[in-house]
């Protein structure tokens, strides 16, 4: 528990005896009690919202997965069907022109 030894706890519970009496050191213990019972429920309801949360996105997730796998291959369809050489809009398109040059052709007639 904390790395605190039997022999530690005892003289803190002796000193809290001397510093605060015996009348207030249940009541305080009480205190401590319902602030840390209230500390627990708090980071519970905190990890249950986190993980109610991961599990929603986990579920958009597989959800668009699909849907991005279509999307995905939407790009392909469309290289498909205008031809593997079509040109861009306007018939230019850049062709080497030996040693690492470039140089734009048109390719309309």
């Amino acid at each position: 528990m904390l790395g605190i030894g039997m022999g530690e706890l005892f003289i803190v519970l002796l000193v809290a005896l001397l510093v605060f009496g015996p009348e207030r050191l249940p009541d305080l213990a009480r205190s401590a009690g319902r602030a840390l019972a209230r500390f627990n429920k708090t980071f519970e309801d905190i990890q249950r919202e986190m993980n109610e949360g991961m599990k929603e996105v986990t579920r958009a997730a597989q959800v668009n997965v699909p849907r991005l796998d279509q999307l995905l291959d939407e790009p392909e369809k469309e290289i498909g069907r205008n031809g593997a050489g079509a040109q861009p809009a306007g018939g230019e398109a850049y062709v080497s022109a030996g040693e690492g040059q470039d140089e734009r052709e048109d390719f309309s007639a």
